[in-house]
């Protein structure tokens, strides 16, 4: 989201819809402070590093890691397969069964007890999205979660894009401002409706690409709906479907009339609940961050249908990606959160309590 946005929304959306293509990938290194660098390797870095000589036993010490699930060329799935031959994407799917590690733990604390003003930015890409204090303060109190973090989230998974195998699909996340009630509001004549759409799709695809033909993309992700679960999705997904197929076809995607032709389908989940909580949002960021284009009945998002399991996992996760968007070297502001941060981390684990507990009276006006 851009500085200029209003940030007074908190609807919790979802999204829907998919298209056609692949990228290139390059050479990444994730630091988080006080740990070890994981790098990871593309062909190409692989075949530069033998030039520089490195030896195998280091090969084996600094990449290789077991997964459960990588594509194949025919689509099947192996398991177990080294760093130099997987996907960025499986070990970036946060693990939802982990605990919260202190560092973890610390990172939400230092949010709470941060002394900037709430609306101040406090996370920022280079391009410009960024992700003010309350926003981050509802991840880390269990808060309904602000439509700025789903925004955050959003460009963070678009600058993971840039690290992709060549054998993952492509995606592309659009923010929660991107459709309008005038969109889809059939009272309107439909030509102005789809010119509004038309000039806030192109804008928000020029901040994220050069490419606005989407022929390098595979999988589109628009948020279409906020509200509750008792209101319906109504028309929203097949008026948006067909708004989008006919930027498609005017950009000449070979896709566009594939598309027209599918039916839009409301997907029903093991893990989905009947009922709105604080925890909408942190469902949509999982389920931004682990669809990968298989087929609705054998995407697993990993979130346990027990509510009671289900709850410590949605617990676990606000934790988790907190700490992915504050610890990215994706923030530019990093620098001086880790300043804030390791002063944090420096108290005594009473005082730290204390500092917190008063903040957050502060906040909620509650204990």
């Amino acid at each position: 989201m851009r500085k200029n946005k209003d940030f007074c929304k908190d609807d919790i959306p979802s999204f829907d819809l998919r298209i056609t293509q692949l990228n290139e990938e390059d050479k990444s290194m994730d630091v988080k402070e006080g740990s070890k660098p994981v790098i990871r390797y593309t062909k190409k870095s692989v075949a530069e590093d033998k030039l520089k000589k490195r030896t195998e036993k280091d090969i084996m010490e600094r990449e290789m890691v077991h997964v459960d699930e990588l594509k194949n060329g025919k689509g099947k799935r192996k398991g177990k397969l080294g760093q130099l031959v997987c996907s960025p994407y499986v070990d970036r799917i946060t693990d939802v069964d982990e605990a919260v590690k202190d560092d973890e733990n610390v990172v939400a604390q230092s949010i709470i007890a941060w002394g900037k003003d709430k609306g101040e930015f406090i996370w920022e890409t280079v391009d410009g999205h960024g992700m003010h204090l309350e926003a981050a303060r509802s991840l880390a109190m269990r808060k309904k979660v602000h439509t700025n973090v789903i925004d955050a989230w959003a460009a963070f998974l678009n600058k993971t894009e840039e690290l992709k195998s060549e054998a993952s699909y492509s995606r592309m996340y659009f923010t929660c401002d991107t459709i309008t009630d005038y969109m889809v509001d059939e009272a309107v004549d439909e030509e102005l409706r789809y010119n509004k759409f038309r000039i806030m799709f192109v804008a928000v695809i020029n901040d994220i690409t050069d490419k606005p033909d989407l022929k390098t993309v595979d999988l589109v992700f628009i948020p279409i709906r906020s509200g509750t679960i008792e209101s319906a999705y109504g028309n929203r997904p097949r008026i948006l479907k067909s708004f989008f197929c006919r930027y498609l076809n005017s950009v000449e995607h070979k896709k566009a009339n594939v598309l027209l032709k599918k039916e839009v389908v409301v997907i029903k989940m093991k893990c989905q609940r009947n009922i709105v909580g604080v925890d909408c949002g942190i469902f949509l960021m999982r389920h931004m961050e682990t669809y990968m284009g298989e087929a609705a009945h054998k995407w697993d998002c990993g979130l346990c249908f027990d509510d009671k399991i289900q709850e410590k996992m949605l617990g676990r996760l606000r934790y988790k990606y907190l700490d992915k968007l504050m610890m990215s070297d994706f923030n530019v502001m990093k620098k001086t959160f880790l300043k804030h941060y390791a002063s944090v981390k420096k108290m005594d684990r009473f005082e730290r309590m204390k500092v917190i507990e008063e903040k957050k009276k502060e906040i909620t006006g509650v204990l």
